[in-house]
């Protein structure tokens, strides 16, 4: 991450955090991913399912709205994503 400061290298580094479970290192790698990309959808999705585990409601929601604005119709994510944004309210 340090050679490579992008989007797409930092969702790696978080994706890799959460299956290490090391889930409370990864928001702020997902937070830079969102602020260097904005349209990049994938980092809000984990960035939504990780407010929606430690119960940050309102993180949560900007998360999964903002990926289903951004994320392509033939995403697989697309249905959890609105199920949870369903069930925040």
């Amino acid at each position: 991450v340090e050679l490579r400061d992008d989007a797409a290298t930092r969702l790696q580094l978080a994706t890799a955090l959460v299956a290490a479970g090391r889930a409370g290192e990864a928001a702020p790698h997902l937070e830079r991913a969102t602020a260097a990309a904005p349209e990049f959808a994938a980092p809000y999705f984990l960035l939504g399912r990780l407010y929606d585990v430690y119960e940050m409601k309102e993180q949560a929601v900007q998360a999964y709205t903002r990926f289903l604005a951004l994320a392509p119709r033939e995403d697989a994510r697309l249905e959890t994503a609105r199920t949870r944004l369903a069930a925040l309210g």
